[in-house]
């Protein structure tokens, strides 16, 4: 029965009230006579009034009491104090709880049968969330006399929490000769015109210097991209965190061997700063510069601790961001410089572990009036994106064509980080 019955219904044990006292006044034989028939009904009647304010007043502060147990198991298992495994230590702490804030704050208390109350605390994707409910019965007073013993009273909220994910994320940022590219259409066009190529990754024997013309011109090229997009995503990690440590990064650049510029740091404007210094692998002098997967990410492998649940500083989840064109260039045993596609084999190793593979590929974009694509990248082209989504963990794979792409997955892939954590039971 809803509380605005209530009132109607306490309304007319008042006139109920005003009728008794006017018969008692009247002399007529007949009225008294009606009177004392009704008279049982009338107090039964304004009785029930009574009855169902109390009732409304109870199942205000029940609820009330419900609402606050609810929140502070939520916050407590949130903060640790309370184990969400332990559901016999949680239920008997949230009814302690419950059954002491009804005590301090209902003075119809002893009125109340308590027929069940129960918290329960389930895991949700990036968080928990806390069911609370109860059943009782509200014993009446006056109820009694017109076949109202009890009434049920019962009530079930909801509370949803955030918990803090800890993750560690190593960045591995291809830095090789092709890194040089302009980081869109437009700044090719400038590139072509100041220098006759597209690509700035070259710096000479002879005095020409591909790179620094590029620099010079305020040329924005695809490491700039990365950088940029990169140094964001570590802004974004700053102002997801919801404790001081949640997220720590590494930074390595890969080329023929893996570098590191920044071991494993909580320390995240410091790892910004060290994706600012990167700079590219260069070509110069006769001697090549070098992409080579295979050793790099091998050698970055085992700098990885073992994967956790992600619920406690000490496990944590792994992520590698990985950040290329696809495209490897070694030497072999002879010195000839050779090429081919990234071998997703070797990311195998990472994801048997456990460790999360997110890949974005710079996709390398046709060059077709320079012999040097026409001869390393042609052949190998239609290989780049299928290898590196086969190296991707599900999900984990985004292309980005030009700087404004680059800078949107870049946010994406971190999205996808913080979306994809699940607490473990």
């Amino acid at each position: 029965m809803d509380m605005s019955r209530g009132v109607r219904i306490l309304g007319a044990g008042r006139q109920a009230a005003n009728l008794v006292g006017r018969l008692a006044r009247d002399r007529k034989a007949n009225v008294g006579v009606i009177f004392a028939l009704l008279l049982p009904a009338i107090l039964a009647l304004g009785g029930f009034g009574i009855d169902l304010s109390n009732y409304s007043r109870q199942t205000a502060e029940m609820n009330s009491a419900l609402d606050a147990v609810t929140l502070a198991t939520t916050r407590q298992v949130v903060s640790g104090s309370l184990d969400i495994k332990d559901k016999d230590q949680l239920q008997a702490h949230a009814k302690r709880l419950f059954e002491a804030n009804l005590e301090s704050s209902s003075s119809q208390a002893s009125r109340v049968e308590l027929k069940s109350m129960v918290v329960e605390v389930v895991p949700v994707p990036g968080g928990i969330r806390t069911v609370g409910r109860y059943d009782a019965n509200y014993k009446m007073w006056f109820g009694g006399l017109v076949g109202f013993d009890v009434i049920p009273i019962s009530r079930e909220v909801e509370a949803r929490s955030s918990l803090p994910t800890y993750i560690d994320f190593h960045l591995a940022i291809d830095v090789s000769p092709s890194m040089g590219l302009a980081a869109n259409a437009a700044q090719a066009g400038r590139m072509k015109t100041l220098m006759g190529c597209t690509f700035a990754c070259h710096t000479r024997t002879d005095g020409r210097d591909s790179l620094g013309t590029a620099r010079g011109h305020g040329i924005k090229l695809r490491i700039d991209s990365i950088k940029q997009a990169a140094g964001l995503a570590i802004d974004l990690a700053q102002e997801r965190a919801v404790e001081e440590g949640q997220y720590r990064f590494s930074v390595h650049t890969i080329s023929k061997t893996l570098v590191e510029l920044q071991r494993l740091t909580a320390d995240l404007p410091l790892a910004k700063r060290q994706v600012s210094n990167m700079n590219l692998a260069l070509h110069s002098g006769g001697l090549t510069a070098h992409s080579y997967f295979t050793t790099s990410l091998a050698a970055l492998e085992p700098t990885i601790g073992d994967p956790g649940t992600g619920r406690t500083p000490d496990s944590r989840l792994k992520y590698v961001i990985l950040a290329t064109d696809g495209l490897e260039h070694w030497g072999d045993a002879r010195g000839q410089r050779r090429h081919g596609a990234l071998n997703p084999a070797i990311c195998q190793r990472m994801k048997d572990r456990g460790i999360v593979l997110l890949v974005l590929y710079t996709t390398y974009l046709p060059i077709p009036e320079n012999s040097a694509w026409r001869s390393m990248v042609r052949p190998y082209e239609h290989q780049l994106a299928p290898n590196l989504q086969r190296c991707a963990s599900p999900n984990g794979y985004f292309e980005a064509e030009d700087d404004a792409a680059i800078n949107h997955a870049m946010q994406q892939i971190f999205a996808e980080a913080i979306g994809r954590n699940r607490i473990t039971r």
